[in-house]
């Protein structure tokens, strides 16, 4: 019995691909063996577990595979919408730099034009400034031609020509023994002054150089400098001026007034401008140019302050005559005029 069973046992597991299910249905198995007396039989077998198994393994098999499927198709799911992503904010980081960009563009565009607008409207004003003062002091002067007698007209060697002509203080045509003809001012009252320079509003600038302080500069209707050159044709017995080659060295003979000997102090000076002879820096201190020494006593020539000289500046910077209202004093309006005697 023993041996039928171990037969049965291995035939059973050698036949067993070959058996077939009962007409019954379910889990049995049925298959045709022999006994060792060649008996017919038949075995039956449950497959109940067999086929759970083979189930569960084809599931788990199942399940394993979608889950991977999903997964990688999940994967590639994100990453194409990561990649999407990606770009979107690529794109909108390029929008966003090409914006800034273009206003940048923009900007600085539109900085060049207005910085060349108003540079061309600066230049055109100060040109439109200069014609006007042009059309001004022609008018000025054709007024002053129309205010000159009839028997005042000409060119003149001098103010003094007038005296004695009942013409009026003006703008006369002046031609000095050996000098061109030029426009000076000539001040009548009771003798005939050429006016030399003129301070009274600050409308002009004294702060020059060598070369205008040689050849004058300003009108001689409002504030200007005759020329240190012309000078020397004017000046006189008690006050002598030297040639360019000396400096223009002044040279005073005497005082009489009653306003104070302020320019003893320049006596025998050379003039000095901020350009020229500036040895002791009188005229980058002073703001002017002047028969300076060390520094001086006058600075007709100085800033114009109208009046009191604040402390933090220098003193005899304005327009000054200390011998009068003193170091911290600027006037309000000064002339230097000569005649003869």
């Amino acid at each position: 019995m023993e041996m039928c069973l171990l037969v049965v046992g291995l035939l059973s597991s050698l036949v067993l691909a070959g058996a077939k299910p009962t007409t019954s249905g379910g889990d049995l198995v049925e298959t045709p063996v022999v006994d060792n007396q060649n008996v017919p039989l038949f075995a039956m077998f449950d497959m109940t577990k067999v086929n759970k198994r083979i189930m569960a393994y084809i599931s788990d098999t199942f399940e394993t595979k979608m889950s991977n499927l999903v997964q990688m198709k999940l994967e590639d799911v994100l990453l194409s919408l990561k990649i999407d992503e990606d770009v979107k904010q690529y794109i909108e980081s390029m929008k966003g730099n090409l914006t800034v960009d273009i206003e940048k563009e923009i900007k600085e565009y539109f900085d060049v034009v207005k910085q060349n607008l108003t540079d061309n409207i600066s230049e055109d004003m100060t040109s439109f400034r200069n014609s006007l003062q042009e059309v001004q002091q022609f008018i000025a002067n054709q007024r002053v031609n129309l205010n000159i007698p009839r028997n005042c007209r000409g060119v003149l060697q001098d103010c003094g020509n007038l005296i004695g002509t009942g013409c009026t203080s003006g703008v006369y045509l002046l031609t000095p023994t050996g000098t061109p003809t030029f426009r000076g001012y000539c001040k009548i009252d009771d003798y005939s002054w050429t006016v030399i320079q003129r301070r009274q509003d600050g409308s002009t600038n004294f702060y020059r150089g060598w070369e205008d302080y040689k050849n004058g500069f300003g009108e001689p209707t409002g504030e200007f400098w005759l020329g240190t050159e012309l000078f020397t044709i004017f000046w006189f017995q008690m006050v002598n001026l030297g040639n360019e080659a000396s400096g223009y060295k002044l040279t005073i003979g005497g005082y009489n007034g009653t306003a104070g000997n302020s320019m003893s102090h320049n006596n025998g000076r050379s003039f000095i401008t901020k350009d020229r002879n500036d040895h002791n820096k009188c005229a980058q201190k002073l703001v002017g140019a002047w028969w300076y020494g060390y520094c001086s006593h006058s600075n007709l020539n100085g800033e114009y302050l109208r009046g009191k000289i604040s402390s933090d500046k220098h003193r005899v910077r304005g327009v000054a005559w200390i011998y009068w209202k003193g170091s911290r004093y600027s006037l309000k309006k000064s002339e230097m005029m000569i005649r003869k005697q």
